[in-house]
């Protein structure tokens, strides 16, 4: 999709297509969908948003389930652009601000992953998005502090919830001293700085899974996708007690047998792949898993419940007016 704002670019994947490859006729739309404090947002911004997940919706449904499912696509994309242009409103821009070389880190991160640090190729693609290249890179340092005011904001207080698992005082004298060990491997994928560029990299990650359970080689998939530090090694990261891992590692891995791969697994920033390539077992081991698991949704609904209550409460202090989108739906369907 070319989209005529600088809005769009930052919250359409800079990884991969960019959105720019979509549908040109997008780009006679010129409404306005809402209007958050002094931020007009353009009916544009909304479906370049919800591109790839209605370009999704065309496969396999029939016309009526499609169009009742993108008004929710797209209600949601406009959502997700109320919320971060809030979240921006927020900060303090004395105290709260992205320095220069975070910023260019970002831009060479993109640079490397998504044009072979071809600046060429980034430069036709901003030409025709209609975008200056200083424009871009102000959306790319706002959606850094979008990612940063919300992760202190949430994992803060969701990090305060009392473990249940192993190393808890509560129950400690009923937990079994020893706990299963496995020998896991991983591919490691960045998230990106934008929830459309989220999108990209969980679909990347789904067609790795996917690839790997058909029987694709582990080694060659670390090597062509993954940016961890055990990259080199194949992804290998030895053996480790099922204890010892973060909760949701733990609770990915837990009924998996030596050669199975486990789903994504979105935490700090990275999605996962985790290997299985052996286990030892321990009769006692299922209790630990079941509290890492419980744990782990706990401290995952929390972390919903914070970010909720925090932009209503945002949304409450702001100016939010929000306008009729069916008269577009028809060219998104």
């Amino acid at each position: 999709m070319i989209l005529k704002t600088a809005s769009s670019i930052a919250l359409c994947a800079m990884t991969a297509n960019l959105c720019f490859g979509a549908d040109p006729d997008l780009r006679l739309i010129d409404g306005i969908a809402a209007v958050v404090n002094r931020h007009v947002i353009t009916v544009g911004d909304v479906l370049g948003l919800a591109q790839p997940a209605l370009s999704e919706l065309s496969r396999g449904v029939g016309p009526g389930e499609s169009s009742a499912r993108a008004r929710d696509v797209i209600e949601e994309a406009r959502e997700t652009i109320i919320e971060r242009y809030l979240i921006l409103d927020s900060r303090d821009p004395k105290t709260q601000q992205v320095p220069d070389w975070i910023v260019d880190e970002r831009i060479g991160a993109i640079s490397r992953d998504s044009f072979g640090d071809d600046r060429t190729r980034l430069g036709v693609l901003l030409q025709r998005s209609g975008m200056t290249y200083d424009q871009w890179r102000e959306e790319i340092r706002d959606s850094i502090m979008v990612s940063a005011l919300r992760s202190a904001r949430v994992e803060q207080y969701a990090r305060a919830v009392p473990a249940s698992g192993a190393n808890s005082g509560e129950q400690g004298d009923a937990l079994p001293r020893q706990s299963p060990r496995v020998r896991i491997g991983a591919i490691v994928l960045g998230i990106g700085s934008s929830e459309s560029e989220a999108e990209q990299q969980r679909k990347m990650a789904g067609d790795i899974v996917k690839r790997l359970r058909e029987g694709a080689d582990f080694s060659a998939m670390v090597r062509e996708h993954s940016k961890g530090g055990k990259a080199d090694a194949g992804g290998d990261w030895g053996w480790l007690r099922l204890a010892d891992l973060r909760p949701e590692f733990a609770t990915a891995v837990s009924g998996l047998k030596p050669g199975d791969v486990s789903d994504p697994v979105e935490t700090g920033g990275e999605i996962y792949i985790l290997r299985v390539f052996d286990r030892q077992e321990d009769a006692a081991g299922s209790e630990i898993e079941a509290r890492l698991a419980a744990d782990r949704r706990k401290k995952e609904a929390l972390a919903r419940d914070i970010y909720r209550t925090w932009v209503t409460n945002l949304r409450k202090k702001a100016m939010v007016k929000t306008f009729d989108l069916e008269p577009f739906l028809a060219v998104a369907r």
